[in-house]
């Protein structure tokens, strides 16, 4: 159970940084993924956990001062009065005589997997210019404290993959951090696109997909273009540092450490919250989490979860410990770019663990830095 959130904390990283590739938006559409067997398996076996660990977390939390409170997600406050469009801590002039907002359904026609924020098409005297015109806008709300500089080589690298001829470079876009990547999908090669990827001086970004097929869709795209990086602004916006608290820990985020997401109390009785490091966050390596599993499990149980898959020659420690007093068990795993290290540990009515997944390159310190952030965990005892 354990083995799968470490890898999908990775996957959430990135997704926090993803930019969608050109002439995705409309080509998936016509997809169907049938999941329906996944799906009953996943049910039946939420229903059986549930009933397994009802009793377990009402007696935890009867008899807890400390309960879980899930932290919001931002409000995008998406809003186009007039010619002003804004999102999030960004705002923009938009030609809107010669485009149209697509309402949600429409929107869902043509982004099923609702990547994007918003998405604008031809109107007026360009309403018939370019099946494939469009402008996407994506902005997730959150300050992840990096600029888009800082992802320009490895975004221009995953571009790759799905345009042709990508080329870029970092720019400035009045006065905010911002990068230009340009190319050609694979997919229809009469698709031209470029996208922005433009940060606030806080490190919220926002992404423009600007693309098109035709003569008088280019023709649009520029006018567009134009008007988005002529106007585009972004306000203050002050942080305050999060706190991750439930019945058995709390844990703030610190120095360059960051929560990057969290699970509430599921059916399997597991809470669970990873900071990433912010000097990392561009390659999605580096992260440390801590959880509590109120589940029927033991450290025994865990450690051969983790190990079942690992080369004997990939174990590099295996080992009794102790934590703040708990007996515990450290376990050290080698990867090819990182290391897996796991400190489980007993409290009265569960196990917890802590784990990072730190670069090989600059080891040391992250190491150093994530203990600094193992320090400032709160057992409530």
């Amino acid at each position: 159970m354990r083995k799968n959130l470490f890898m999908t904390a990775l996957f959430c990283s990135a997704l926090m940084l993803c930019s969608c590739g050109p002439s995705s938006l409309i080509e998936e559409k016509d997809t169907e993924t049938d999941t329906t067997v996944n799906t009953t398996e996943a049910v039946n076996t939420t229903e059986a956990s549930a009933a397994d660990n009802e009793d377990t977390k009402e007696n935890i939390t009867e008899n807890s001062d400390f309960e879980y409170v899930p932290m919001s997600e931002p409000d995008l406050n998406i809003s186009l009065n007039e010619d002003e469009f804004r999102i999030s801590y960004f705002s923009m002039k938009l030609p809107v005589d010669k485009m149209r907002m697509l309402d949600e359904e429409e929107k869902s026609n043509v982004d099923p997997r609702d990547t994007y924020s918003s998405i604008f098409i031809p109107d007026g005297e360009y309403a018939e210019a370019d099946g494939n015109a469009l402008a996407a806008v994506e902005c997730s709300g959150k300050q992840l404290h990096i600029h888009s500089s800082d992802l320009f080589e490895g975004d221009l690298e995953s571009m790759k993959f799905t345009a042709s001829d990508a080329n870029g470079s970092i720019i400035t876009v009045n006065g905010l951090d911002a990068y230009e990547i340009t190319g050609i999908s694979k997919n229809d090669s009469s698709v031209e696109f470029v996208n922005y990827k433009i940060s606030s001086p806080d490190g919220c970004f926002i992404n423009i997909m600007l693309q098109a097929s035709n003569e008088k869709g280019r023709e649009w795209l520029e006018i567009v273009k134009e008007s988005i990086l002529g106007s585009i602004a972004a306000d203050e916006s002050p942080y305050e540092s999060k706190t991750f608290s439930c019945p058995y820990f709390r844990i703030s985020e610190s120095g360059n450490w960051y929560i990057g997401s969290e699970i509430a109390p599921d059916d399997r009785g597991l809470y669970w919250v990873s900071f990433y490091n912010k000097d990392t966050l561009a390659s999605g390596t580096s992260y440390t989490a801590f959880d509590a599993n109120i589940s029927d499990t033991t450290i025994k149980k865990e450690v051969k979860e983790v190990l079942e898959d690992i080369e004997k020659e990939d174990i590099l420690a295996n080992e009794e410990t102790e934590f703040r007093g708990h007996k515990a068990r450290y376990v050290k795993v080698n990867n090819p770019a990182t290391y897996f290290e796991y400190v489980f540990y007993e409290l009265d009515d569960c196990i917890a663990c802590i784990f990072t997944n730190l670069s090989k390159y600059n080891y040391d310190q992250l190491k150093a830095e994530s203990d600094e952030l193992v320090e400032q965990l709160i057992l409530n005892e």
